[in-house]
Parts: C-alpha cells; sequence; structure tokens
C-alpha cells in the first residue's frame, strides 16, 4: 500500500514537473518569435536603406540622361550642336561635344533638390547604336549620404524611359562596402521642364541583390512600382520585396500617404512596423 502511494506522489510530481517543462518551453519559443522577427525587420530595413541610397543616384542619373536625350529634340541634333549646359545648379549637368559625355559635376561638395549633399562627379559617356541612345557611366570621386559609389552602371535610352543596368555596384559608408546588382525600368517625368531637374519625377521597376558587408545577399524586388520626386530622398510610393536568408519581408513607402519623409512599414509574417530607414545605418 505504501508503495502503491509512493508510486502514485511520484507519477504526480513527474506530470507536474512535464507540464512545467512545456509550458516553459512554449513560452520561450513565444518569446524568441518576437525578437527573430524585429532583427528580420533590422535586416529588411537596413537592405532597403542601401537599395534607396543607390537608387537615388540612379534615378537623378537617368533625370540628365533624359534631359540629354530631349535636348533638340535627338542625339543627333545634340551632336551637330555646340557645347551645351544643360543644368547650371546643383549639380552642374553638361554636355561635351568633343568628347561625346555628360558631365553631373558636384564640385568640392553641393546640397541638391532633396536636402542631400554630394561632391564628386558622374560621367556618363554617349553612344549611338541602331538608332538607340546608351551610355555608360563613371563615378569619380562620387559621394551621397555620407557614402561612396562606385561599380558599373549603363543606360539604354527607350522610348518614354531607360532601361538601366548595374553590375558590382558598391556603397561604401564609413568601413564596410554592400555590392548591389540590379535590372531596372525607369521613366523619368520631366514636367514640361526640360532644364529644371528638380521638379522631375522618376517611376522605377526591377530587381536585383544587396550584398551586405557580412556577406549576407538579400534579394530585391520592386513589386509596386516606386515613386521618386527629385525633391525628397526616399521614394514616396511603392513597395519592395526583400528576401533574405530565412525570411521575406514587405517595404512599404507609403505609410504616411505619400509624405516626403524617411518613414516605411516593414511586414515580416505577422508582424508590421514603422521604420525611420534614415536611423538605420
Amino acid at each position: 500500500m505504501k508503495w502503491f502511494k509512493f508510486r502514485n506522489v511520484a507519477l504526480i510530481a513527474f506530470l507536474i514537473a512535464f507540464v512545467t517543462f512545456l509550458s516553459c518551453s512554449k513560452d520561450s519559443t513565444s518569446n524568441n518569435e518576437p525578437d527573430l522577427s524585429e532583427q528580420q525587420v533590422q535586416d529588411a530595413a537596413a537592405a532597403a536603406e542601401y537599395s534607396v541610397i543607390y537608387l537615388e543616384t540612379t534615378t537623378s542619373t537617368a533625370s540628365a540622361a533624359t534631359m540629354a536625350a530631349n535636348t533638340g529634340g535627338s542625339f543627333a541634333k545634340i551632336m551637330g550642336a555646340g557645347d551645351t549646359t544643360l543644368y547650371n545648379g546643383c549639380p552642374v549637368i553638361t554636355w561635351n561635344l568633343s568628347q561625346k559625355q555628360l558631365l553631373i559635376d558636384y564640385g568640392e561638395g553641393c546640397t541638391g533638390p532633396a536636402g542631400i549633399n554630394h561632391s564628386g562627379n558622374i560621367v556618363m559617356n554617349g553612344s549611338l547604336s541602331g538608332g538607340t541612345l546608351q551610355f555608360a557611366v563613371a563615378f569619380n570621386n562620387f559621394t551621397t549620404m555620407n557614402c561612396s559609389i562606385g561599380g558599373s552602371m549603363s543606360y539604354v535610352m527607350r522610348l518614354g524611359y531607360a532601361e538601366v543596368n548595374i553590375t558590382n555596384g558598391a556603397i561604401t559608408c564609413e568601413d564596410s562596402t554592400i555590392k548591389v546588382d540590379a535590372n531596372l525600368k525607369i521613366t523619368v517625368d520631366l514636367n514640361n521642364t526640360l532644364g529644371d531637374p528638380t521638379d522631375d519625377s522618376y517611376t522605377v521597376t526591377g530587381e536585383g541583390t544587396v550584398i551586405a558587408a557580412d556577406g549576407t545577399t538579400y534579394g530585391i524586388k520592386i513589386t509596386d512600382p516606386l515613386l521618386f520626386y527629385a525633391m525628397c530622398k526616399y521614394p514616396v510610393r511603392g513597395v519592395m520585396e526583400i528576401t533574405g536568408k530565412d525570411f521575406t519581408a514587405q517595404v512599404d513607402f507609403y505609410p504616411e500617404s505619400g509624405d516626403c519623409d524617411d518613414v516605411v512599414e516593414i511586414s515580416v509574417g505577422q508582424l508590421k512596423k514603422k521604420v525611420h530607414l534614415s536611423t538605420i545605418l
């Protein structure tokens, strides 16, 4: 009888310990899930911020290329004209006939329409192939948002838009270098003011990859076209999908109804969080 009672007491003690273990394991798992999602949100935000840094350069460069393509009505007429200063602000945009180059020059440093300080210059070497205007881009000590930009970028100017290919793009911020590769389509709206890029807008679609400084690769896909204004640092509308090692995030640039700000809403699984991209790096 005593043995039976002892066995029952032991069994009850075991069950209590087992239930407690399960409860703790469940709590531990549920507590870790938000931590994991929070980290994924931060990773997605960093990938989005680096993408925007390169896209800001890409859109403003597309604006200059579109200005050149429309000056005189065609590339052939540009070639027949003298040297032309397309814009005498920040940056100074000049078409150099003798070198067949489009120069986007920020000099020692100046603040562009979006309030971003740039320095150095971008040279776009133009050519006409099969009636299509093409540019190869070279960065010379070019910096933006306190980061230096490098890599290979090419433009093919189509009717109404530009095809942009980025190969081995590099963003170096302090001691960290991030790699970017992308294929994009950019539509530039000059707003009927050919000589004034400050009121331009850009619609961007496409996809690519961002490789972080630690070697982590993120897939980038624009699932809803991004809308940039020349006066804004960040897109005011659109969605970017970012795929990491173990997550997929949606970055919505329209959480504040199109305000010209750095606020995005990032969704990972069931978690949604508003983030200020400018505070990420």
